[in-house]
């Protein structure tokens, strides 16, 4: 692939080519190494494109990661917790403590473990939220150390299974993914950010306009890449994926904000 357009946000090529010179020569290293055609493998569906070979968004975003791990760039996840769901939380932890108190009394084995929680998880399912299966609560449950056999040590023999203290909340962040999750940066080196985006135009916004602004509260990043296609290579890709001319008039329209970090924005084609 080539690089044939960019555009400096917030002075992101100014700050990066001062704090990052040698990781924007790597970037432009990679996407020369990323062999577009080979990624041309997705036989359209559409209408107005019926049986033409497009470029697989999938394909080239894997080409990308194998580029960007061979010179040890690392996809950083930061952890979110969600708060206040509605008034469906007190249900939760009333739930929550019903397993506690149930598992706190003497429980023989795993199996009786697991029917505790699949009893009281069948009450989650009333809620909008979705639970996890009650073998994925007991294995988390004996990872994280919360439950775990007591062996009596005169008959050496595994007598019961015991459990430690934990808060209802802690609890229901094992039962129900619903109340966390995360978010997800491509890949990140030294300060610099980098997303590989071939999708909708929304992904494209956001990861400009909040994902990277929230890596650099967390300070994991302090200036941002973004890499998309121009319109060229986005003619001969599935409808729907937004493009580097279109990306740049919203962000000169846009303007810039005060929480806003350098960015350069990379357009390439085949």
């Amino acid at each position: 692939m080539k690089i044939v357009a960019n555009y400096s946000f917030n002075d992101g090529l100014e700050k990066i080519q001062k704090e990052h010179r040698d990781l924007l020569e790597e970037i432009e290293e990679i996407i020369k190494n990323v062999d577009a055609e080979q990624c041309r493998t997705k036989k359209s569906k559409e209408k107005t494109k019926k049986d033409q070979l497009l470029y697989s968004p999938v394909a080239l975003n894997d080409r990308f990661r194998k580029e960007f791990a061979n010179r040890h760039w690392e996809k950083q996840k930061i952890p979110c917790e969600y708060e206040n769901l509605c008034d469906e939380p007190q249900k939760l932890i009333d739930i929550a403590r019903d397993i506690i108190n149930e598992l706190c009394k003497e429980v023989n084995s795993d199996t009786d473990i697991r029917r505790i929680i699949n009893t009281k998880i069948q009450e989650i399912n009333s809620l909008f939220f979705n639970p996890s299966s009650p073998r994925e609560v007991f294995e988390k449950l004996k990872e994280r150390e919360y439950i775990r056999k007591v062996t009596d040590q005169k008959k050496q023999r595994n007598k019961k299974w015991t459990m430690s203290p934990i808060e209802p909340d802690e609890l229901i962040k094992i039962i129900t993914p619903d109340f966390t999750g995360y978010r997800e940066m491509d890949f990140v080196k030294n300060g610099l950010g980098v997303e590989v985006q071939f999708g909708k135009y929304a992904f494209m916004v956001y990861n400009v306009c909040a994902k990277m602004t929230i890596f650099a509260n967390k300070e994991i990043i302090r200036n941002g890449v973004e890499i998309v296609p121009v319109k060229r290579l986005q003619k001969n890709m599935s409808t729907g994926v937004s493009f580097f001319e279109q990306f740049v008039w919203d962000l000169k329209n846009r303007g810039v904000a005060n929480i806003d970090i350098p960015v350069f924005v990379i357009g390439v084609d085949a």
